[in-house]
């Protein structure tokens, strides 16, 4: 045996690395059903293992996770075609030395994903305590009016391009730096602890025109620790999106809780493009409730007073998801086969919860979650 081994040495070390790529991620999975386990875990281990590479890569100006996977799909077709060659000289040893190789590139690399990032899927709550109480529906019309006031204000100070998208006010790295000083502000309070201190900038992506075809806004390697976002897709939602998956780098892998943390920062922000990218992605939402204030005319009314850009923008954006759409249904199953891998809903983990009415009285019984985010920051703003 001992013989053997020094005579093939390369392949015992493969072998020995191969289990233990295994080992661990059984041992993990079982582990990950526990949620005191997964918080302990998520707030050092994985925390190490999420900010190291974040504070390596964090102003490094492209994408590394473009690289880091154009690398991998390399190194794999590599060894496959130097497995084919083993094969066919009956090379069988080689051949099992190459079979090896490419399990550590690809399962490797999913396992020590798993290792830095999946345990946070099952972490306790997101500490972001919503507005429970009643609101009356003699409430709703002020309350719609109040952020909606807002709305338009923060699109008087933005302006569109020829095609109807927004334009920048700012660049990509100021954006970053603002979204940085927004995630501050959770460093203490109801916040303090959950969220890793550090935060990282939001790549812009090469194949970002790829990602608008496969319906994808962004996506964070987690094993670089590395949010990224696809630039090619309206403007309005860059500094949701980037904020979003800057959450997912701090500590937040669940897709709902994502949304929120970033709704929550950007309706509480005080620069405008950041609360417009809020309301763009939410605002519909709130006013659903219009329907429910016992008088049929507020939706309508309500509606129809958003502002001219406000309506420009969202018919842009239709029309721009519309017509970028080849391959949204395979983005969709592969982004629903991955949330599902992790133990989640799937992508309809994105979604807000829904708004549940009373058909026959027209009541609304219960609010969704981001309904009762808009409540919480309208009572606090107005110290009700």
């Amino acid at each position: 045996m001992k013989k053997w081994i020094k005579n093939n040495r390369t392949l015992f070390c493969l072998s020995c690395i191969s289990l233990g790529i295994i080992v661990v991620y059984i041992v993990l999975n079982i582990l990950k059903s526990n949620v005191a386990f997964c918080e302990w875990y998520s707030v050092s281990i994985g925390r190490v293992l999420t900010t190291i590479p974040s504070m390596l890569f964090k102003y490094i100006p492209f994408s590394v996770t473009e690289l880091f996977f154009l690398f991998l799909g390399i190194s794999v077709i590599i060894f496959i075609v130097l497995l084919i060659k083993n094969l066919k000289e009956k090379k069988i040893l080689k051949s099992i030395t190459k079979v090896l190789a490419i399990f550590i590139l690809t399962f490797g690399s999913w396992a020590y994903y798993f290792t830095a990032i999946e345990m946070q899927y099952n972490r306790k709550e997101l500490p972001l305590q919503l507005y429970e109480e009643k609101v009356e529906k003699e409430k709703f019309k002020e309350i719609i009016t109040y952020f909606l006031d807002d709305y338009n204000y923060c699109a008087s100070k933005l302006s569109l391009d020829d095609k109807g998208d927004i334009k920048m006010p700012y660049t990509l790295s100021m954006m970053n730096f603002k979204i940085e000083e927004e995630y501050k502000r959770l460093n203490s309070g109801e916040f303090k602890g959950y969220f890793t201190n550090f935060t990282s900038y939001a790549k812009p992506l090469l194949i970002s025109e790829i990602f608008s075809q496969l319906g994808l806004t962004g996506v964070t390697c987690g094993i670089l620790s590395e949010p990224n976002i696809n630039t090619s897709a309206p403007k309005g939602g860059l500094p949701f999106t980037a904020c979003h998956e800057i959450a997912h780098q701090k500590g937040v892998m669940r897709e709902d809780d994502a949304n929120l943390i970033s709704l929550y920062l950007m309706l509480t922000s005080k620069d405008e493009f950041l609360r417009y990218s809020g309301y763009s992605n939410s605002f519909y939402k709130l006013l659903l409730l219009a329907n429910y204030t016992g008088n049929k005319e507020d939706y309508g009314e309500l509606s129809s007073s958003q502002s001219q850009l406000i309506r420009k923008y969202d018919s842009f954006e239709y029309k721009y998801w519309k017509t970028h759409d080849q391959l949204a249904k395979f983005g969709e199953w592969l982004n629903n086969l991955y949330l599902q891998s992790s133990g989640t809903s799937g992508t309809p983990s994105y979604n807000d919860t829904p708004t549940v009415v009373d058909p026959n009285e027209e009541k609304v019984i219960y609010f969704s979650k981001y309904q009762k985010l808009y409540f919480r920051v309208y009572y606090a703003t107005n110290n009700l």
